[in-house]
């Protein structure tokens, strides 16, 4: 009974609803319950043409349902893997009318940025993902446009423009056009 309601709870019923579905995790998850069901009809099976004292049905149905439950394990592993892969594939809306649309930047890089401007007196109020590694573009609420470096425990350093890569001032050019 607790598989068949787990079974029919369980998010790839919709109860989760993905933007697409993952197919394979679904075979996964019905191969572990298919597996869990028929360990148990089959433990029965077993023990009825035994003479051992329960130890099959005992064994039988503790593999049955160990085995069952890696399978839906492994389903529930695909299933979050893809989750994470559908999340960062969405793009954020165009910013200020511009019709091309970027990438968008993580609440934890956000709030990465939001603690460096912490105590100051202007803080970010748009931020921008650029194609350079761990650089974002950000604008402030007086207007300005700074360049940050953004490491695993925050904000390494805000670039100043003098010192900007070429290929970084031709990539807020094109990007951006109307920004400063």
């Amino acid at each position: 009974m607790i598989i068949i309601y787990f079974a029919l709870t369980y998010n790839f019923f919709g109860v989760k609803k993905m933007h697409k579905d993952n197919v394979v995790a679904k075979i996964i998850f019905w191969i572990g319950v298919f597996e869990m069901i028929a360990g148990v009809v089959y433990g029965i099976i077993v023990a009825q043409t035994s003479s051992n004292d329960g130890f099959s049905l005992l064994f039988t149905w503790n593999r049955a349902i160990i085995i069952g439950m890696l399978f839906i394990g492994f389903a529930e592993v695909i299933e979050l893997l893809h989750q994470l892969r559908e999340n960062s594939d969405r793009k954020l809306e165009h910013v200020n009318g511009n019709e091309k649309s970027h990438w968008g930047v993580s609440k934890n890089i956000q709030n990465k940025i939001n603690n460096f401007y912490y105590n100051q007196d202007h803080y970010p109020t748009e931020y921008y993902k650029t194609p350079f590694a761990n650089h974002y573009y950000v604008k402030l609420n007086n207007n300005e446009f700074r360049m940050l470096v953004v490491e695993r425990f925050g904000v390494k350093e805000e670039l100043p423009k003098r010192v900007w890569s070429e290929a970084m001032v031709k990539w807020v050019d094109e990007n951006y056009p109307t920004l400063p």
